[in-house]
């Protein structure tokens, strides 16, 4: 789901209570809230990448500056404040870096068409992070959403996310590695 609420907004008793209800029936849900949702608390952070780099060299990707990164869902109810009021509150070890930037995707327009979208926003980690964990689910189909997050930190590659004055651990999610690390 691309899209996340906040504790006011209209209908959020209802979708932390689906979202509950799926999760008892071992299905991953994937939103903006994974940090009200799981006891895990699944954070994430954007990645950026200029649109002419290499999107294979790791070292191509730069972390979404704090600011930048919550602005990207203030439109939804100021969602921004509720996550920042979070996010404080659960002081998270690690964070889940994921590439939201210069992506070309299938077009609204038709169907032999596609769009190039030079920014990208929270929404663009929900079906990457969907479509991971379908691969995962093939290697390992017994895996659980907690399981899958922790070795995509495990598995990531470590990169520093600055929140104004203090410094988090980032960890680049790492698809191959991700994949080898569960077929073991």
């Amino acid at each position: 789901m691309s899209a996340g609420c906040k504790p006011e907004s209209k209908g959020y008793n209802e979708f932390i209570e689906a979202v509950k209800k799926a999760i008892k029936e071992n299905i991953f849900v994937i939103t903006v809230n994974m940090f009200d949702t799981y006891e895990d608390k699944f954070y994430f952070h954007g990645l950026d990448i200029d649109s002419l780099a290499d999107k294979d060299d790791i070292s191509n990707y730069k972390v979404t500056e704090w600011n930048k990164w919550v602005s990207k869902i203030e439109h939804i109810d100021e969602l921004n404040k509720y996550y920042e009021e979070k996010f404080n509150m659960d002081k998270p070890e690690e964070l889940l870096l994921i590439p939201i930037d210069s992506k070309t995707v299938a077009s609204p327009t038709g169907e032999k068409d596609y769009v190039f979208y030079r920014e990208g926003g929270w929404s663009w980690c929900m079906p990457y992070l969907a479509g991971l964990y379908a691969l995962a689910c093939q290697v390992k189909p017994d895996i659980t959403p907690e399981e899958f997050w922790k070795q995509a930190l495990a598995t990531g590659d470590s990169r520093q996310i600055e929140k104004r004055t203090e410094k988090y651990k980032g960890k680049i999610l790492n698809p191959e590695k991700l994949i080898y690390s569960l077929s073991q």
